[in-house]
Protein backbone atom coordinates (compact mmCIF):
# COMPACT_ATOMS: atom_id res chain seq x y z
CA UNK A 1 0.00 0.00 0.00
CA UNK A 2 1.35 3.40 -0.98
CA UNK A 3 0.86 6.26 1.46
CA UNK A 4 0.23 9.73 0.07
CA UNK A 5 -0.09 12.84 2.15
CA UNK A 6 -3.52 14.44 2.15
CA UNK A 7 -1.94 17.80 1.26
CA UNK A 8 -0.68 16.35 -2.04
CA UNK A 9 -4.14 15.04 -2.88
CA UNK A 10 -5.73 18.35 -1.97
CA UNK A 11 -3.23 20.17 -4.16
CA UNK A 12 -4.10 17.82 -7.04
CA UNK A 13 -7.83 18.65 -6.95
CA UNK A 14 -7.43 22.39 -6.34
CA UNK A 15 -8.32 24.09 -9.61
CA UNK A 16 -8.04 27.88 -9.20
CA UNK A 17 -10.13 28.59 -12.32
CA UNK A 18 -13.16 27.02 -10.59
CA UNK A 19 -12.99 29.44 -7.66
CA UNK A 20 -12.71 28.61 -3.99
CA UNK A 21 -13.31 25.13 -2.66
CA UNK A 22 -16.59 25.34 -0.74
CA UNK A 23 -16.26 22.05 1.11
CA UNK A 24 -14.02 19.03 1.32
CA UNK A 25 -13.92 15.69 3.04
CA UNK A 26 -11.63 12.74 3.38
CA UNK A 27 -13.56 9.66 2.43
CA UNK A 28 -12.90 5.95 2.18
CA UNK A 29 -14.61 3.09 0.41
CA UNK A 30 -17.32 4.92 -1.51
CA UNK A 31 -19.70 3.18 -3.90
CA UNK A 32 -20.74 4.77 -7.19
CA UNK A 33 -23.19 3.58 -9.81
CA UNK A 34 -22.23 3.45 -13.47
CA UNK A 35 -23.43 1.97 -16.74
CA UNK A 36 -21.30 -0.85 -18.15
CA UNK A 37 -21.75 -2.30 -21.64
CA UNK A 38 -22.13 -6.10 -21.63
CA UNK A 39 -23.18 -8.16 -24.62
CA UNK A 40 -24.05 -5.01 -26.54
CA UNK A 41 -26.39 -3.62 -23.85
CA UNK A 42 -25.84 -1.30 -20.93
CA UNK A 43 -26.31 -2.63 -17.41
CA UNK A 44 -26.05 -0.80 -14.10
CA UNK A 45 -23.01 -1.66 -12.03
CA UNK A 46 -21.80 -0.50 -8.62
CA UNK A 47 -18.11 0.36 -8.43
CA UNK A 48 -16.04 0.61 -5.27
CA UNK A 49 -14.27 3.97 -5.20
CA UNK A 50 -11.24 4.24 -2.96
CA UNK A 51 -11.36 8.01 -2.53
CA UNK A 52 -9.07 9.76 -0.15
CA UNK A 53 -9.95 13.39 -0.85
CA UNK A 54 -13.17 14.85 -2.22
CA UNK A 55 -13.69 18.59 -2.74
CA UNK A 56 -16.65 20.59 -3.90
CA UNK A 57 -16.79 23.85 -5.82
CA UNK A 58 -20.15 25.55 -5.68
CA UNK A 59 -21.22 28.82 -7.29
CA UNK A 60 -24.60 30.23 -8.25
CA UNK A 61 -24.10 28.67 -11.70
CA UNK A 62 -22.60 25.25 -11.03
CA UNK A 63 -21.44 22.58 -8.60
CA UNK A 64 -18.36 20.45 -9.28
CA UNK A 65 -17.19 17.57 -7.08
CA UNK A 66 -13.68 16.23 -7.64
CA UNK A 67 -11.62 13.53 -6.01
CA UNK A 68 -8.42 11.69 -6.62
CA UNK A 69 -8.50 8.63 -8.85
CA UNK A 70 -7.94 5.18 -7.42
CA UNK A 71 -4.33 5.30 -8.65
CA UNK A 72 -3.76 8.49 -6.56
CA UNK A 73 -2.04 10.11 -9.54
CA UNK A 74 -4.99 11.51 -11.47
CA UNK A 75 -8.36 13.19 -10.90
CA UNK A 76 -11.85 11.74 -10.68
CA UNK A 77 -14.80 13.94 -11.62
CA UNK A 78 -17.54 12.72 -9.29
CA UNK A 79 -20.14 15.26 -10.39
CA UNK A 80 -20.75 18.34 -12.43
CA UNK A 81 -24.12 20.00 -12.20
CA UNK A 82 -25.15 23.18 -13.98
CA UNK A 83 -28.08 25.24 -12.75
CA UNK A 84 -29.08 26.56 -16.21
CA UNK A 85 -28.42 24.00 -18.92
CA UNK A 86 -27.97 25.05 -22.52
CA UNK A 87 -26.15 28.32 -21.81
CA UNK A 88 -22.58 27.02 -22.22
CA UNK A 89 -21.80 27.05 -18.49
CA UNK A 90 -21.08 23.29 -18.38
CA UNK A 91 -18.83 23.56 -21.42
CA UNK A 92 -16.95 26.47 -19.84
CA UNK A 93 -16.50 24.57 -16.57
CA UNK A 94 -15.37 21.42 -18.36
CA UNK A 95 -12.85 23.40 -20.41
CA UNK A 96 -11.41 24.89 -17.20
CA UNK A 97 -11.01 21.41 -15.71
CA UNK A 98 -9.45 20.01 -18.89
CA UNK A 99 -7.07 22.96 -19.22
CA UNK A 100 -5.90 22.25 -15.67
CA UNK A 101 -5.46 18.55 -16.49
CA UNK A 102 -3.47 19.43 -19.62
CA UNK A 103 -1.23 21.87 -17.72
CA UNK A 104 -0.52 19.33 -14.97
CA UNK A 105 -0.53 16.10 -17.02
CA UNK A 106 -3.43 14.58 -15.05
CA UNK A 107 -5.83 12.11 -16.60
CA UNK A 108 -9.46 12.79 -15.75
CA UNK A 109 -11.72 9.84 -14.93
CA UNK A 110 -15.50 9.85 -14.60
CA UNK A 111 -18.64 7.77 -14.76
CA UNK A 112 -21.32 9.52 -16.84
CA UNK A 113 -24.29 8.90 -14.58
CA UNK A 114 -27.30 11.21 -14.17
CA UNK A 115 -27.14 12.84 -10.75
CA UNK A 116 -30.89 12.95 -10.33
CA UNK A 117 -31.03 9.16 -9.99
CA UNK A 118 -29.74 8.06 -6.63
CA UNK A 119 -30.02 4.66 -5.03
CA UNK A 120 -33.42 5.56 -3.56
CA UNK A 121 -35.07 6.81 -6.75
CA UNK A 122 -33.21 4.88 -9.45
CA UNK A 123 -35.19 4.21 -12.63
CA UNK A 124 -33.25 2.42 -15.39
CA UNK A 125 -35.59 3.42 -18.23
CA UNK A 126 -35.39 7.12 -17.31
CA UNK A 127 -31.68 7.12 -16.47
CA UNK A 128 -30.43 5.39 -19.64
CA UNK A 129 -31.36 8.17 -22.13
CA UNK A 130 -29.74 10.75 -19.83
CA UNK A 131 -26.65 8.53 -19.62
CA UNK A 132 -26.42 8.49 -23.45
CA UNK A 133 -26.68 12.29 -23.51
CA UNK A 134 -23.95 12.64 -20.86
CA UNK A 135 -21.71 10.06 -22.52
CA UNK A 136 -21.95 11.82 -25.88
CA UNK A 137 -21.29 15.21 -24.25
CA UNK A 138 -18.12 13.88 -22.60
CA UNK A 139 -17.04 12.25 -25.87
CA UNK A 140 -17.20 15.72 -27.45
CA UNK A 141 -14.35 16.65 -25.05
CA UNK A 142 -12.26 13.64 -26.19
CA UNK A 143 -13.16 11.34 -23.30
CA UNK A 144 -12.86 7.68 -24.26
CA UNK A 145 -15.35 5.14 -22.95
CA UNK A 146 -13.79 2.12 -21.22
CA UNK A 147 -15.25 -1.37 -20.80
CA UNK A 148 -15.47 -0.95 -17.02
CA UNK A 149 -17.84 2.02 -17.25
CA UNK A 150 -15.21 4.74 -16.82
CA UNK A 151 -14.60 7.47 -19.32
CA UNK A 152 -11.06 8.83 -19.43
CA UNK A 153 -9.62 12.09 -20.73
CA UNK A 154 -5.90 11.89 -21.45
CA UNK A 155 -4.07 15.23 -21.38
CA UNK A 156 -2.64 16.66 -24.56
Amino acid sequence: MRLIKTSKLLEMVTIPALGEITSGIKMKDGIERCFVKRNGKYKVNEVSMDYTMVVQYETKDYTVILGNSNDYENIYLAAIQVNNEGKGIGTDVMNKILDYCDENSYKLYLHPFPLKYTKENFNFKKALPLFYKLRDWYKSFDFVEQKDGYMIYTPI
